[in-house]
């Protein structure tokens, strides 16, 4: 199962990557960026209120560093 998911995460990212050349080629490479990372933010908001179960009021109670996760990714 684990070689499958393996496959088709490649393939998807293979195909991200086209469409993002494609879109940095039209729109410039900074806006294509604010685009890409802006739209993932908005499936994660939609994905974390259907199925999240967390609290982000703990989120003081994190160690700052690990806040830090974001930015390096």
């Amino acid at each position: 199962m684990g070689f499958i998911f393996s496959a088709i995460a490649g393939a998807a990212m293979s195909i991200q990557g086209v469409m993002n050349t494609r879109l940095s080629d039209k729109i410039g490479l900074y806006e294509s960026n604010v685009f890409v990372q802006g739209t993932a933010f908005l499936f994660s908001l939609i994905a974390v209120w259907f199925l999240g179960k967390g609290n982000f009021k703990e989120i003081g109670q994190v160690n700052k560093l690990y806040l830090l996760g974001g930015l390096i990714g």
